[in-house]
């Protein structure tokens, strides 16, 4: 098939936007599933917990598609893979230090620093 041919030929995107767009893709995900619900918490209820997670689901479907895409390309090597796993982890450290800032050992501290 003549286009499948035509993307493969075509350069893969330079490393950063694979980054980029694994990072923000990524962010809107946890976002979905782990804060909206904190903020709104109607979000955690029947019918509208479909929301979210359809949500979720759609940016997982297309950020695989584009993936797909992106890996069949020319030029796609080890600094993309590297970018690849570099944005989930980013995302996923970056949500982490939001959704855990209230742990125990930050209660502590506070009731601590409160004396």
């Amino acid at each position: 098939m003549w286009f499948v041919e035509a993307l493969t030929q075509s350069p893969a995107p330079q490393p950063w936007l694979v980054l980029l767009v694994t990072s923000i893709a990524s962010i809107f995900w946890h976002a979905l599933l782990a804060l909206l619900w904190r903020f709104h918490p109607s979000f955690a209820e029947w019918p509208l917990v479909l929301l979210p997670l359809l949500g979720a689901g759609t940016i997982v479907l297309a950020t695989y598609l584009l993936l797909r895409k992106w890996t069949a390309m020319r030029g796609w090597n080890d600094r993309h893979r590297l970018a690849l796993a570099s944005g989930a982890l980013l995302s996923h450290s970056l949500m982490g230090g939001v959704i855990l800032t209230k742990t125990m050992t930050d209660r502590i501290v506070a009731d601590w620093d409160s004396r």
